[in-house]
């Protein structure tokens, strides 16, 4: 085995476990607060698209990007205005909507928002470079500050805290590349990076680009969700360098990022899963995983071991994958007397700050096109 595939496999962390220890009695990590459908908003003949796909929230309203179908050829974006409360109203995002042009199934891949100027940013693959873009949107008029077109279509965008020189930068992937690519917020240029940075290649040898999610806690930690599983890791403190993450146990080189979990035995799927980081929950730092079908857990010393989790769930994890001390192992959707179980295994995830105090988890749930709201439940 040649260095590279040893630094690879050293690499490789504790993934899902349906066997895993049992924590101590704990109080629940969350508290579900609202259900809210959709509707109209979703569905055949929409124009906002056949099925809720992408999400993001200001810390108010949250924002959900649409898919389309052969019979349903549009997509758009919904704001759930006050979408912590009693009272949210739901409206279209004002020119958001538009038709598909190329054959297919095509979405907003993903949504970010930038608090500095109040701006959405929107990730659209259109199935080829020059009707895909990244743009950053006026939710309150549908004003168009700046849009790139020549994004290499993108498949996961995120905003990065510190992508510019320390600043927040956009950041998306491409299908096929471990190359993290940045544009600035303020104009939507590329970012030149400094050699040997941006990678986010990891994992087994099974390991894929096909790239569905990346996302971002404050201190600039990245996660990563591609259709065979999800990565993780930890931010260098130098910023000078460019971006570059190290593996979990802070061992061998900065650049790189450890493999927690990954997928294996089925199809691949068009959506894939989802991941987010849960920073500072229950006093550590956690990931929410929505995955599907068969996972493969590794470790750094024990053979992978193939797993069954129920894909209709979210799950909670360590960031290496493990269960240990996590006091809430996954959400179904019913909790609190709030809402029925989720049935479909296909979800957008969003956690961070509220405005009005507080933290939530906040799930769109593709097939039943809903939102759910969780906060996180206050300690002692």
């Amino acid at each position: 085995m040649n260095a590279w595939r040893r630094t690879l496999a050293a690499m490789c962390m504790i993934g899902i476990s349906v066997t895993a220890r049992t924590a101590r009695a704990a109080d629940p990590l969350f508290v579900h607060k609202y259900k809210i459908v959709l509707g109209e908003h979703f569905g055949e003949g929409s124009p906002d698209g056949v099925r809720s796909l992408s999400l993001t929230c200001d810390g108010t309203n949250a924002y959900v990007g649409g898919v389309s179908s052969r019979t349903t050829p549009s997509i758009g974006i919904v704001m759930i205005a006050n979408v912590a409360s009693d009272t949210p109203q739901i409206a279209g995002v004002a020119g958001s909507q538009f038709p598909i042009q190329t054959r297919g199934i095509w979405s907003y891949n993903a949504l970010a928002f930038d608090k500095e100027s109040k701006s959405l940013i929107a990730a659209h693959d259109g199935g080829a470079a020059g009707s895909s873009f990244v743009r950053r949107i006026n939710p309150a008029d549908g004003a168009i500050a700046w849009s790139v077109t020549n994004s290499d279509r993108p498949a996961a965008m995120a905003t990065d805290p510190k992508g510019d020189a320390g600043k927040p930068a956009v950041a998306y992937l491409v299908e096929g590349s471990p190359q993290l690519r940045l544009l600035s917020l303020s104009t939507g240029q590329p970012i030149q990076l400094p050699p040997q940075s941006g990678s986010l290649q990891a994992g087994p040898n099974e390991f894929d680009l096909n790239w569905r999610t990346i996302g971002f806690d404050p201190k600039g930690n990245v996660v990563t969700a591609s259709v065979k599983g999800c990565c993780y890791g930890k931010r260098s403190a130098d910023v000078s360098a460019g971006p570059r993450w190290g593996r979990i146990d802070g061992e061998g080189s900065t650049q790189g990022v450890s493999t927690v979990i990954t997928k294996k035995g089925a199809t691949l799927c068009m959506m894939g899963p989802s991941v987010a980081i849960l920073d500072g929950v229950g006093g550590r730092d956690l990931l929410a995983l929505s995955v599907q079908h068969k996972l493969v857990t590794h470790t750094v010393s024990v053979d992978a071991v193939e797993q069954k989790v129920a894909d209709s769930k979210v799950h909670i994890r360590n960031v290496d994958g493990s269960t240990d001390g996590v006091a809430t192992l996954e959400l179904s959707g019913d909790e609190d007397g709030v809402g029925t179980p989720w049935t479909g295994n296909t979800k957008a995830l969003w956690f961070g700050p509220l405005d009005q105090g507080g933290r939530a988890l906040i799930v769109v749930d593709h097939k039943e096109a809903r939102v759910d709201v969780y906060t996180v439940r206050a300690a002692g």
